[in-house]
């Protein structure tokens, strides 16, 4: 930022720092803003955490949770905004840039690219993203419940130890995704590209797979126990032997596999 800047927010800082009646004049905005249409329509509300020279926004905060809203707050890290949800008025655990660790409730994104937001800290409940760009986001370690990805780029993106349970990933482009030591559960994957996806050690219950590509993904250490890929793509994904045992494949598949157990077929 150049000096010119600077000096101008230096000195309309101090100019806030003067402000006679301030807490009245905060009065007056938080009636405004919380009977404005668009407020009054909106589920999701984007503030700042006020400092004591700036308009009083806790007020705005405390009375959104209080009816339901969700709260998204911002931080900024090497000049990349990341908004975090709030989860709650009593939510004092502070999340790894000492902002609230939130959840995401009740949500529905479209047509978003998510470039500079970060989703470490993140839990996602009740959420359907729709044209959306999630590349290189890092989900480890958090929930995904009742999660809908619909048409979503996802390359490269992570979800290592974290718990998924009734997750749709529909028409998704996901090569290179990391679910190593993840826990899925009733997770339907249909008509998308996994190749390159990595399987380790990931604990799988009623997974449902639809024309999926899984070429060059492996599995291993993780049980395929009645998971048909009769109709998916696994040319080239690895598996070892334990996450062969019990998986549902066709006759095709079976003369490819077989190869991975050292076994030579004769015509």
């Amino acid at each position: 930022m150049d000096n010119s800047k600077l000096y101008i927010r230096k000195i309309y800082r101090e100019k806030r720092k003067n402000i006679e009646n301030k807490e009245e004049k905060d009065r007056l905005i938080y009636e405004k803003v919380i009977a404005h249409p668009k407020v009054l329509s909106s589920n999701t509300i984007l503030l700042y955490y006020s400092k004591e020279e700036e308009i009083n926004t806790i007020p705005l905060i405390e009375y959104f949770l209080s009816i339901g809203k969700t709260v998204a707050l911002p931080k900024t890290k090497e000049k990349i905004i990341q908004f975090y949800v709030m989860k709650g008025l009593n939510d004092k655990k502070l999340g790894k840039y000492n902002i609230f660790d939130c959840t995401i409730d009740s949500c529905i994104f479209k047509n978003i690219s998510f470039e500079n937001i970060s989703f470490e800290g993140v839990e996602l409940v009740d959420v359907i993203f729709e044209n959306c760009d999630l590349s290189n986001k890092c989900f480890d370690k958090e929930a995904v419940i009742r999660v809908i990805f619909k048409n979503c780029k996802m390359t490269g993106t992570t979800f290592m130890d974290s718990k998924l349970e009734n997750v749709q990933f529909l028409e998704c482009s996901n090569k290179y995704v990391n679910f190593a030591s993840a826990s899925m559960t009733n997770v339907i994957i249909k008509d998308s590209d996994f190749e390159e996806t990595s399987f380790l050690s990931t604990k799988i219950k009623n997974l449902e797979i639809d024309n999926v590509k899984f070429k060059g993904a492996e599995f291993i250490s993780t049980a395929l126990k009645d998971v048909d890929f009769s109709n998916s793509d696994i040319y080239g994904a690895k598996f070892d032997v334990n996450s062969l045992k019990d998986m549902v494949i066709d006759s095709m598949q079976a003369s490819v596999l077989v190869g991975l157990l050292g076994v030579k077929i004769k015509d």
